[in-house]
């Protein structure tokens, strides 16, 4: 006979769903978009935050749970602490994770460096402009007033 787990209490069915890795993050190993996720009493959870829940007590409203190993599949609880949204930004920058897609760096980007260049300088019309790049009227108007791609506006 099999044991259906989807039957077994939220913290069995988590303790079954990471494995330990030798840096001491707890590695989630089920479902996961981003984070972990969890069925707890019908809702489904980020792991980290059940486990932050489980071992360490209350998430006060409009709290983060963060990771000090910047591992988001990991759910240790001694890797885990509460800040808000800008301390877990500030901390994410300290350590130099903040992903820079900016210009071309960004793969939606249409456009190159010198693109944006020549249309800063550009006498023509915002739709003739538009149509020469393959972008909308409204997006030449933001680099036009340095709205967007503004690190080439500096």
């Amino acid at each position: 006979m099999t044991m259906d787990i989807k039957n077994l209490p939220a913290l069995d069915r988590f303790n079954m769903s990471y494995v330990k890795a030798a840096n001491g993050c707890w590695e989630w190993k089920a479902k996961h978009q981003r984070y972990g996720r969890l069925r707890v009493n019908g809702k489904i959870t980020q792991a980290h935050r059940f486990s932050y829940l489980t071992f360490k007590g209350e998430i006060p409203k409009n709290i983060n749970v963060c990771h000090k190993c910047d591992n988001t599949y990991c759910v240790n609880p001694d890797h885990l602490f509460l800040g808000t949204q800008k301390e877990n930004h500030d901390d994410m920058v300290a350590k130099g994770r903040r992903a820079s897609f900016v210009g071309e760096k960004n793969g939606n980007s249409k456009l190159t460096k010198q693109d944006v260049e020549n249309i800063v300088i550009s006498k023509d019309s915002l739709r003739k402009l538009a149509k020469q790049y393959g972008v909308t009227h409204c997006a030449i108007y933001q680099i036009k007033k340095r709205r967007s791609w503004n690190e080439l506006c500096a």
